[in-house]
Order: structure tokens, then sequence, then C-alpha cells
């Protein structure tokens, strides 16, 4: 039953990050988003700067929750993969998503 709590807590971050970087590209618009690594053409407020510190925090601690939940020494590995899975999912894909479609929208 906890690794319930711990997938809310990865949707959560999910849900965060993805208005954080929602509110960023409305900062940008008309600019396009670096979509791995690069600058910002403006600067994230420090309210969004915040939002995706907590939003990725909140990603490690249901990641986290979910594998030790589920965790089985015999199957070490696998729970390693389902937790950093977890965790990409949570913090990098809304991100890439929301970034894909502003950038798509500004070329």
């Amino acid at each position: 039953m906890v690794w319930i709590i711990g997938l809310i807590l990865a949707v959560c971050g999910a849900v965060m990050t993805a208005r954080a970087t929602a509110e960023l590209a409305r900062i940008n618009n008309g600019r396009a988003l670096p979509v791995a690594w690069g600058e910002f053409a403006v600067r994230p407020t420090p309210e969004v700067r915040r939002t995706r510190i907590t939003a990725a925090v909140v990603s490690v601690v249901g990641a986290w929750t979910v594998a030790g939940a589920l965790w089985n020494a015999e199957n070490a590995a696998w729970m390693i993969a389902l937790a950093f899975g977890i965790l990409a999912a949570a913090t990098y894909l809304p991100r890439l998503l929301v970034t894909m479609q502003h950038n798509r929208e500004v070329e």
C-alpha cells in the first residue's frame, strides 16, 4: 500500500514539473527553449525555480518510496531500474513534452 503513496508523489512531481515548464514557456514566449541543456532566453523567475526544485524533490521521494516498498533482494537490479524509470518519467518526460510543444509552436 505504501507504493501507491510513492506513485502519487511521483505523479504530483510530474504535474508540478509540467506546470513549471509551462510557466517557463510562457515567460519565454516567442523564443525556443533548450531541450536537454542550455540557457533560457529569459531566466526563470524565483517561483519557477522553487517549483522545479520542489518537483524534483517530490519525484525523488516518490521513486524512493516505490522502490523501498517493492524492494526484493533477489531482484535488486529490477527495483533500481524501476526507481530510475519512475524518476525519469516524473522529472524529464513532462519537461520534454512541454518543451517540444512550445518549440513546435515557435518555429
